[in-house]
């Protein structure tokens, strides 16, 4: 907030883990050097259940940030219920961004609103993969260029890595978006009713408890018992144990790429999730997860065009593909994604 009279010095609060913090950070010192007239202050928190705490203390303070970063699985609602909130359309509509074309619908669709109207940044998009050590895939006999297309089929490759002497063949991320949610993805199901809790989240169920969903526990569970899947974490804690050479396999989302690139001193390979193909003759396109920077309100005017400046500045297509190239967040524009294809 800035001091009566006082230069303008907009507040953005993440809980990004440390590679992306320092991504992140270096944009943000890019764009402080260009003395615009106003300069943005980052403060990073240790978790999302911490950000979302201090942000609504300072909500019920009156000295919310500007900016803030909040998971699609943690609830932007919290804020919301503050009456906190400057919708994206809202303030981009008062201060349009020129030739601004989002990428992939997908990637925008967890921060809409039932009239399809953008309520926040989706800076931290990202697809789930199948990431994997090369190394460690020749070291088991298997071969590299060949990741399994199917959970079957990938079974084989972990009791493979188990007997080469791997203690943990395969780990994962965020569990319930890889295992439940994206398994009705990827096999074109349902996993909540009314469109998938999208058109209005009152009297909508999940569908869960269908034979697929069943069949994919029981499979992993007996992993499990079989020391194939000894790591299993609903935040992003797998990925530091994948990184550091002790697992062989991990299911994450495309934001591990910078941490994987930061730690790893093996060749890894990255590749869609598996699927069943006796339940689809080919996979239907994931859900697209991450989180997103929700602008808030109660700020000055002169603040909220700030605000929007820095948004331009991070939509540019040059700062948004340096952003995916280095951490794996999805392309924010079109032109983003234009920019990464062609470096």
């Amino acid at each position: 907030m800035p001091a009566s009279g006082g230069p303008i010095e907009l507040e953005v609060w993440h809980a990004l883990n440390k590679e992306q913090s320092q991504e992140f950070n270096a944009l943000v010192d890019r764009f402080n050097a260009q003395n615009i007239g106003f300069t943005v202050k980052v403060r990073a928190e240790p978790t999302q259940e911490k950000l979302i705490q201090d942000g609504i203390a300072s909500i019920r303070a009156k000295r919310q940030p500007h900016l803030i970063e909040i998971g699609d699985n943690h609830s932007p609602e919290l804020i919301a219920q503050q009456g906190a909130v400057l919708p994206m359309f809202e303030l981009l509509n008062k201060y349009p961004i020129k030739d601004l074309r989002w990428f992939l619908p997908q990637t925008t669709g967890t921060m809409r609103d039932s009239k399809n109207r953008l309520l926040a940044l989706p800076f931290m998009a990202e697809a789930p993969v199948y990431m994997y050590n090369r190394d460690l895939y020749k070291q088991a006999g298997l071969d590299p260029d060949a990741p399994p297309k199917t959970w079957r089929e990938m079974q084989k490759h972990l009791i493979a890595l188990l007997g080469a002497g791997v203690s943990c063949p395969y780990a994962t991320s965020s569990q319930t978006w890889i295992h439940l949610e994206n398994l009705s993805a990827l096999h074109n199901t349902p996993y909540a009713s009314k469109n998938n809790g999208l058109d209005g989240s009152n009297g909508a169920v999940l569908l869960a408890n269908d034979l697929l969903h069943v069949r994919h526990l029981a499979l992993m569970m007996s992993w499990v018992r079989s020391k194939l899947f000894p790591v299993r974490s609903e935040g992003d804690q797998a990925d530091a144990q994948f990184a550091s050479g002790e697992c062989a396999i991990l299911t994450t989302g495309t934001g591990a790429l910078a941490k994987v690139q930061a730690d790893a001193k093996f060749s890894y390979g990255v590749a869609p999730l598996p699927y069943y193909d006796e339940e689809a003759t080919k996979p239907s396109n994931p859900f697209v997860g991450g989180s997103s920077l929700w602008a808030l309100s109660g700020h000055s005017a002169a603040e909220q065009k700030a605000v929007a400046q820095f948004i331009a500045y991070l939509a540019s297509p040059v700062v948004a593909a340096d952003w995916s190239q280095k951490t794996g967040f999805l392309p924010l524009t079109e032109a983003a994604y234009r920019a990464s294809d062609v470096s």
